[in-house]
């Protein structure tokens, strides 16, 4: 075997929510037939097929690394055609990740755009057959750096340009007025709920509603539209045919689990309904908007059911043991949950107990009409107390928190002051 030496050094892009993985590749010349392996050699050929075997099911996987490897071999790729001077993960080939910085929700901070582009040109009029050159996912990119970032991409890309909205929420959309500065012409593809909802940001933008099953051309490469009600009433999926590969917005996230929007018509019975149809998809590759992909759905998808359906048993659990309020029932069903994320854990929680009232599980003695009443400000203003009690508890075991010890008193007596006053209202 010839000795190893140094190739490249690969820098992942920024995903988050932890520290990227940087990789340094070294090569040699060997023969492969000496060492022995529990995998498989691939040649570039193989790699190739597997990567866009599209729906036929294979136990084989290439991850993003090897694929980079073999990528001298294969045709030059999308950031390297487009002439894209920026981080950006190009996996499957043709499948193009850009992590912008958003104003998501911790302890995430940046939103994948993902960009598919063709050098195949359509008529005049294609878009409105759904036929187009270029096509954005979800630009919901902030601040001005990130704006920029997203007007260099938009630049870069042919005028025949689809941008396809997964959902309303702001850290998807907040791009498009730089969309419209930089491609007037480009046609937004979305659900009709979430167009109903975009307001202002939409802008001069033209839309255009789509429908579960419509496909999208995008020069000879098939792009599948797949509703996916559950985190809003108006989310949707896109599968890239060739690859297989499905871009799932916020019904997945790359750490963690997803929160639905309650206000946004989410739905936990179409969450769950949403999740056991992409596992009938069998995806290959599952590309969420926020974090890392994952190359092993139906491990992830059947993680989420098991998870929901945990959470949602320890929710009827606190119920049983007389649980009535929104506190009572976050505190204890997310008694795993640090304190600070029960404000966010609280719309979980509401779609949780709607789903276990259309399933008739919940006691006859539980009144839905006092739960949702206790979801407002008496619920937020008991997690605060909460908190600063624990703040207050924890400062003697160090001096450097003393400084705190006002503060908190000082909320602990307004929340009290005002939850009285709440009370003696209701």
């Amino acid at each position: 075997m010839q000795p190893w030496v140094y190739w490249k050094f690969l820098e992942q892009p920024d995903f988050g929510p932890g520290p990227s993985v940087h990789t340094i590749l070294f090569m040699t010349d060997l023969n492969v037939e000496s060492v022995s392996t529990l995998g498989k050699w691939f040649n570039s050929e193989d790699a190739w097929k597997t990567l866009m075997a599209g729906g036929n099911q294979t136990d084989f996987r290439v991850g993003p690394l090897a694929t980079y490897a073999f990528s001298p071999h294969f045709s030059p790729g999308l950031q390297h055609r487009l002439k894209l001077d920026v981080k950006a993960q190009e996996y499957p080939p043709g499948v193009l990740l850009l992590p912008l910085t958003s104003s998501t929700l911790k302890p995430f901070s940046k939103t994948n755009l993902v960009v598919f582009s063709s050098k195949v040109p359509v008529e005049q009029d294609a878009l409105s057959r759904l036929q187009g050159e270029a096509l954005i996912v979800d630009p919901g990119c902030h601040p001005s750096e990130a704006q920029e970032l997203l007007s260099k991409i938009v630049k870069s890309l042919p005028k025949k340009l689809f941008v396809f909205l997964t959902h309303h929420h702001l850290d998807h959309t907040e791009g498009l007025p730089t969309v419209y500065k930089e491609n007037p012409e480009a046609l937004v593809l979305a659900h009709e709920l979430t167009i109903r909802r975009l307001g202002k940001v939409q802008g001069k933008l033209k839309c255009l509603p789509v429908v579960d099953g419509a496909s999208v051309l995008i020069g000879n490469e098939e792009l599948r539209v797949i509703a996916a009600p559950g985190h809003t009433d108006g989310h949707m999926a896109l599968l890239h045919v060739p690859s297989h590969t499905l871009i799932v917005g916020d019904h997945c996230v790359g750490q963690g689990s997803s929160r639905l929007d309650a206000a946004g018509g989410g739905n936990m019975q179409d969450y769950l309904s949403t999740t056991r149809n992409f596992i009938g998809l069998a995806p290959r590759v599952i590309v969420p908007m926020h974090g890392q992909i994952n190359l092993w759905p139906l491990q992830m998808l059947r993680g989420y059911i098991r998870y929901r359906e945990a959470r949602e048993a320890k929710i009827l659990s606190s119920i049983n043991q007389g649980a009535r309020t929104a506190f009572q029932v976050v505190s204890q069903a997310y008694s795993d949950t640090p304190p600070a994320l029960w404000i966010a854990a609280l719309s979980n929680a509401k779609l949780h107990v709607d789903h276990l009232n259309q399933l008739q599980q919940l006691p006859l003695d539980f009144s839905k009409a006092l739960f949702q009443k206790s979801c407002g400000v008496g619920f937020f203003l008991r997690c605060l107390s909460y908190s600063s009690f624990r703040m207050l508890k924890a400062v003697p075991q160090s001096h450097h928190g003393v400084w705190k010890v006002p503060i908190a008193i000082a909320v602990l007596g307004c929340v009290v002051f005002v939850d009285k006053m709440i009370c003696h209202k209701s």
